[in-house]
């Protein structure tokens, strides 16, 4: 089994590679995918995930769900990720690994390439590969988490109709900043 603590410390020591030349690479590979996915929001989801990701509040997280192993992998989780943050699949992805799922991953094309280099990196750190496949369809999922448009939405539940699932659709809202 792997220990829980262990692999999301990993994940935050993997923010640090996105500051060599391969992770600024990789950045204006993200740009061109997604011109979204500026070098500044690239920066601040990073920033966010390395606040994350600090030793007390992977522990804090961990110990309300009394997690400290991975439990053995007999499920597999699919994963359909939306493109509209960088690298905002990673959080399912993290809650799926730490408990204990076979992660079929469908990522958005618009956010492919981060999220693959960072999992790349980590089981470089970790020296292992994580449970995670890269997939186009989700045949073999036991449970599904997808997020998407309410247009996507509407066939997630067709489609995941007999499985159980979280599924995420569009959610608008309006700020009036000074």
């Amino acid at each position: 089994m792997m220990d829980a603590s262990h692999i999301l410390t990993s994940f935050r020591k993997a923010i640090k590679n996105f500051q060599s030349i391969q992770g600024e690479q990789i950045i204006r590979k993200a740009e061109l995918e997604n011109p979204w996915f500026t070098e500044t929001s690239i920066a601040q989801s990073l920033e966010e995930w390395e606040h994350a990701l600090t030793n007390d509040e992977i522990n804090q997280w961990l110990s309300e769900y009394g997690i400290s192993e991975i439990p053995s992998h007999q499920k597999n989780i699919g994963i359909i990720g939306a493109g509209n943050i960088p690298f905002v699949v990673m959080h399912d992805v993290l809650c799926a690994l730490v408990s204990g799922y076979r992660i079929h991953l469908k990522l958005s094309s618009e956010d492919a390439v981060l999220p693959k280099y960072w999992i790349s990196q980590v089981e470089e750190l970790i020296g292992e590969k994580l449970p995670i496949t890269y997939v186009e369809k989700l045949n073999d999922a036991d449970v599904i988490i997808a997020t998407g448009s309410n247009n996507t939405h509407r066939y997630f539940e067709y489609y995941f109709r007999d499985k159980p699932s979280i599924l995420r659709k569009s959610r608008s809202s309006v700020a009036i900043l000074p």
